[in-house]
């Protein structure tokens, strides 16, 4: 969730051709990555119930103003 109370969602990295999610994690570290000071990111923030498995934790990450 941004500091606007939209939500970006399943933000994730590609594998080369054939294209497909190899990590989730990757691509929300790299959409957190962009909010500095004055942002506050909270790193895998909210427990979203999801099925765990290696490519995602289950957890959301917050950034809030």
């Amino acid at each position: 969730m941004i500091y606007n109370g939209k939500i970006i969602g399943s933000a994730h990295h590609d594998t080369s051709f054939p294209h497909h999610a190899d990590t989730y994690e990757g691509g929300e570290d790299k959409v957190a990555g962009y909010y500095k000071s004055p942002w506050h990111v909270c790193k895998d923030c909210v427990n979203l119930h999801n099925a765990i498995g290696e490519k995602n934790d289950g957890y959301a990450t917050v950034i809030k103003k």
